[in-house]
């Protein structure tokens, strides 16, 4: 709840910012804070929770979606400084565009490609490269690894023809806990995917926010 509630507070910095006039920008920072918004696709095949069968105590296992949406933060770096005239600024200003590299951190997802993977976890990270506009805009090639908690092989090896049922100790058991390190472990998942990002500098955002203009 409270990255969800994050998120919204940087794009309503973001939409404060479309609304001002372009800034001169007399030295530019090449690093930046980076948010950004896509989908991913598994290179490896990811599985969802085994269930039981009620019908005859079998277990299922299915596989889930390689695909997922995620929202994240990161740092950008923008190696190159041009000079940008336009109708508000005939003189010219400098600014970072073009090539752009991006590191992305703890992605919050909104679509998961298991009921096993969590919505936020500490472990996931992502790089990417891709193209930044003057305003701050950006699109991104990006790829991630998450860990994600899926069924050992050998249970998957085991049950995948769903046609057995599993037992301990001469006792079928009809339910399974994610927790269980008999049967599940974390594992890497590698994604590629595509992110349109946006680059900004919170600091300098909340100042103006707070800041009284000494014209009034």
């Amino acid at each position: 709840m409270r990255k969800v509630l994050l998120i919204v507070m940087v794009f309503g910095f973001v939409v404060q910012g479309w609304g001002q006039e372009k800034e001169k920008v007399g030295t530019t920072s090449r690093i930046s804070f980076v948010m950004g918004i896509g989908s991913s696709v598994a290179f490896d095949k990811v599985y969802q929770m085994p269930v039981v069968s009620p019908l005859d105590n079998n277990v299922k296992i299915e596989a889930g979606q390689r695909g997922r949406v995620s929202a994240t933060f990161g740092i950008s770096y923008t190696p190159y400084v041009y000079k940008i005239t336009d109708k508000q600024n005939p003189e010219g200003y400098l600014a970072t565009k073009g090539l752009s590299f991006v590191a992305f951190f703890n992605p919050l997802n909104f679509s998961k490609s298991s009921n096993l993977e969590e919505s936020f976890s500490l472990s996931n990270f992502g790089l990417g490269v891709g193209y930044k506009s003057v305003t701050g805009f950006g699109v991104y090639l990006v790829g991630e690894i998450a860990s994600v908690k899926q069924p050992r092989q050998w249970f998957i090896d085991e049950f995948q023809n769903g046609d057995k049922s599993y037992e301990i100790n001469g006792q079928i058991q009809n339910a399974f806990s994610s927790s269980d390190e008999s049967i599940f472990r974390n594992k890497l998942i590698p994604y590629v995917g595509i992110k349109a990002c946006y680059t900004f500098d919170i600091l300098k955002k909340l100042s103006s926010a707070v800041t009284p203009d000494n014209n009034n």
